[in-house]
């Protein structure tokens, strides 16, 4: 199951995250988010626990999405993180 990330989280749950944290900014009306989120959530499933799934509803999220500089939709972004 992919993480929820808002403007009010989104620091914390990054710098929470243990490895790889794969995080995809999306919107309700973009049809390509759309189709790539299950292909994300079958990811984290297969890799069993290597990787941390995450998604940003850029539509409720705008202020955060500027500052992130995410500038179109569907975009796919990944930080690791030292393993804890």
């Amino acid at each position: 199951m992919l993480i929820e990330l808002t403007r009010d989280n989104y620091e914390q749950e990054v710098l929470r995250s243990k490895g790889v944290l794969l995080v995809e900014f999306w919107g309700p009306q973009c049809a390509s988010c759309l189709r790539l989120m299950p292909a994300v959530e079958q990811l984290e499933k297969d890799y069993g626990g290597k990787f941390q799934g995450a998604k940003v509803n850029a539509a409720q999220n705008r202020m955060l999405c500027a500052k992130l500089r995410v500038m179109s939709l569907p975009r796919l972004s990944y930080t690791k993180m030292p393993m804890r």
